[in-house]
């Protein structure tokens, strides 16, 4: 057996140093890398309750929002690794939403993922398997956790991230094949901060796609003009159990992802039902929308205009929610959402510029007003 070199570690060591740039070594048993993934905004907004008084859609409060909102959304740190193809590790740290004028003040960095992974492949029949170990994102909910957010088509992420997913410490399992990958977690429940939130979380995921030429490997939202046809179909199941709560939640969605040349679709319906165990009723709750970006060449970078249509019900058995746009930044809450933007890409993924406008309509209150917001958002996305 080959240990890991004195050389590597301190090259690595110098990587997670202050003006190192990011970094990736080897050996003949060891892989580290790091990766830092920026995304700047600046956004334009402005919104009314149904009542027409102005509302703050970036700090969620009443009054209108600053000339210009300048923040970082996603500020991350990867240390990721194998040991001879056989153990993977992935530790993330986050400082998200720095700068964002919400009241709640500036987040501290934070330990977003860590885990270790045993795999295992079985090359004559190709299958692959691997079991996961620590804190993660569970297997459930797409843009929750398989898309990730520096492959977005448009800067903001798709309104079903508000339904619920898990980010939790626990035990997950996945079996990979040309044509399917399935996968099941078992973690501590959503929101697992103390005795009262006791319980566990629970999902299964399986992703199917042709095999050859037709595949989709990767789960992006644009594959920036990449030759090649393929499409894929997803299927998940989700279920939040809390022992000393009132609450139970109940989750499945699909989604179809269509690549064909420059074009690159989506389409998402995505419900959850949340159960009162002691007044024994539910809030059922439903998402669904579609997506669509055409990559163009432009010299030896690439632009991409896109459209989306979002409807969205947090509760289908309230006809007249009437709410504000509410607290996500990305999306609204209850009603409908068109979203159109183009992305210029100079390096890939990797190194792009995104322009976008947003127009929320609220679902109408009992009186009939209903509110609404524009944005106009300018993003800049470097992974290196």
């Amino acid at each position: 057996m080959k240990y890991t070199s004195p050389t590597l570690l301190i090259i690595a060591a110098l990587a997670a140093a202050p003006g190192i740039s990011a970094l990736s070594v080897k050996d003949d048993d060891v892989k580290l890398g790091l990766a830092i993934r920026i995304q700047a905004r600046a956004d334009v907004a402005k919104a009314e309750t149904p009542a027409g008084n102005k509302w703050d859609a970036i700090g969620n409060r009443a009054g209108g929002s600053d000339p210009v909102d300048f923040y970082l959304r996603r500020t991350r740190f990867y240390l990721k690794g194998s040991y001879k193809s056989d153990y993977k590790f992935n530790v993330t740290f986050v400082a998200d939403k720095k700068g964002n004028d919400d009241g709640a003040g500036d987040p501290a960095i934070s330990l977003y993922e860590a885990y270790i992974a045993r795999v295992w492949k079985d090359e004559a029949n190709g299958l692959e398997h691997e079991l996961i170990a620590g804190r993660q994102n569970a297997f459930y909910n797409g843009v929750y956790n398989s898309f990730s957010s520096g492959k977005f088509l448009l800067p903001s992420a798709r309104a079903t991230d508000q339904l619920f997913g898990n980010r939790g410490t626990g035990l997950g399992y996945r079996l990979s094949s040309e044509m399917v990958t399935f996968g099941a977690d078992v973690q501590n429940n959503q929101g697992d901060t103390g005795a009262t939130q006791d319980g566990m979380f629970y999902d299964a995921r399986i992703e199917v796609t042709p095999p050859g030429e037709m595949a989709i490997k990767k789960n992006m939202e644009s594959f920036v003009g990449a030759e090649g046809k393929g499409v894929k179909l997803t299927l998940d199941v989700a279920s939040n159990v809390r022992q000393a709560q009132t609450t139970d939640t109940l989750g499945w969605g699909s989604e179809l992802l269509v690549h064909v040349d420059g074009l690159t679709a989506l389409a998402e319906y995505r419900t959850d039902k949340v159960s009162n165990k002691v007044t024994e009723t539910d809030i059922k709750k439903v998402i669904w929308l579609i997506q669509a970006g055409y990559a163009l060449p432009l010299g030896d970078a690439f632009i991409e205009p896109a459209i989306r249509y979002t409807k969205i019900d947090l509760n289908k058995d309230n006809d007249a929610e009437g709410s504000n746009f509410g607290s996500k930044l990305d999306y609204g809450a209850s009603g409908s959402q068109i979203e159109g933007g183009v992305t210029y890409y100079i390096s890939g993924h990797n190194n792009k510029l995104q322009l976008e406008y947003l127009n929320w309509q609220g679902e109408e209150n009992a009186a009939g007003d209903k509110a609404s917001a524009d944005i106009v958002r300018a993003q800049w996305n470097l992974d290196f």
